[in-house]
């Protein structure tokens, strides 16, 4: 495993399930079942259970809308791989039918939501990212998931979009930078050459490269 994957998921009374124990593989993990089995209930659990927002799954707003029909409580840990020399990170969120509280622990201490969150930036995790729920590493391919809630907005993308989200999930955070500095550089290059064409000057690449940059 690299730092950041998924070792283990772990639920109790969360949607569909009474108690399960997951542990996906370091490379390519598939999940098969009828509908209504609890495929999506996974995916929920990785969303909340590392602090992101239920809103990016399009279901129920409230974090209680997840405990199990008539249950008091449940919860979702999340066992991630550390970073090199680094133990494991374990992530609990506890939920509660009767509050719209949801504390987390992390390797079994009290937590709050800025320490996961600060956690999931050091290892580069985007669940808010419409390509995947997990990005592992910037150094191997994400674990692809795409909400079937959401299938509809993402069919809405233009190729633009597309594009920005798929420059994302690589993980390189200066791609789109890189991106952006094309696309004005572009503009700059068109308005040099509009400019320059009425008035019969005629600028080499290199002349126009250097005023794009200045």
């Amino acid at each position: 495993f690299v730092p950041g994957s998924i070792v283990r998921i772990q639920l109790r009374n969360f949607l569909t399930y009474d108690w399960v124990e997951f542990r996906p593989g370091p490379y390519l993990n598939m999940i098969f079942g009828p509908n209504g089995t609890g495929k999506s209930s996974i995916a929920c659990a990785i969303c909340l259970g590392l602090n992101f927002p239920p809103s990016l799954l399009n279901r129920a707003q409230d974090l209680k809308s997840f405990v199990k029909n008539d249950k008091q409580d449940g919860h979702i840990e999340i066992e991630l791989k550390g970073a090199k020399g680094k133990p494991n990170l374990v992530i609990r969120r506890n939920l509660f039918s009767n509050s719209k509280s949801a504390p987390f622990m992390l390797n079994g201490r009290s937590s709050s939501g800025r320490d996961i969150n600060a956690k999931m930036a050091e290892l580069n995790v985007q669940v808010n990212n419409l390509w995947h729920v997990l990005h592992i590493s910037r150094s191997t391919a994400p674990i692809a998931f795409l909400p079937q809630d959401r299938v509809a907005e993402f069919a809405r993308m233009t190729p633009q979009q597309l594009l920005r989200e798929t420059q994302r999930a690589a993980g390189n955070p200066n791609l789109t930078a890189w991106h952006d500095t094309l696309i004005e550089s572009g503009k700059s290059l068109k308005n040099i050459q509009d400019v320059s064409a009425p008035l019969g000057v005629a600028l080499s690449i290199s002349d126009m490269l250097h005023l794009c940059s200045s």
